[in-house]
């Protein structure tokens, strides 16, 4: 999967479904919502919205990933606080994803562009995972990759 762009240069978000997979979903609730079942956590937004899209907008092509044929073999930083826009490239081998942390950072050519030292890189990568940001006493606010390193 290539990462896409958005038409100021910005990466654009994709979501963590297919596209036939969200269409369904959507229809479902659609339905539910038809049939005066349709509730988000316990309570009926029905009498907020005369139609259903007022709602929740049918799912956009555009912003969900392909569906997959077989396991997903790539690598490709995310942040998933959102939408799930993508901060890098893909990549064939985690080391790939590793040297272009350390020499291009994260959502490079942005205005939200990070580089990251080779540990930090490391210990992300092998994680897979990292918050959004950590507040510790000692370092005070860091992100959650500049923070992977101190708990490996």
């Amino acid at each position: 999967m290539t990462h896409r762009r958005n038409l100021v240069g910005e990466l654009r978000p994709c979501d963590d479904k297919d596209y036939e997979t969200a269409a369904k979903e959507w229809i479902e609730d659609f339905e539910k919502w038809q049939r005066g079942e349709h509730d988000v956590q316990g309570k009926s937004y029905a009498s907020s919205y005369r139609y259903f899209w007022e709602y929740g907008s049918p799912p956009d092509e555009a912003v969900h990933r392909p569906a997959f044929t077989e396991e997903p073999t790539w690598f490709q930083m995310y942040e998933t606080v959102s939408e799930g826009t993508p901060c890098t490239p893909p990549f064939e081998t985690k080391e790939e994803l590793v040297d272009w942390l350390v020499e291009k950072g994260e959502c490079h050519g942005t205005r939200h562009e990070r580089r990251f030292t080779r540990a930090q890189a490391e210990a992300f990568v092998k994680q897979e995972w990292a918050p959004s940001f950590v507040f510790t006493k000692e370092r005070g606010i860091e992100t959650g990759v500049e923070h992977s390193e101190t708990v490996q």
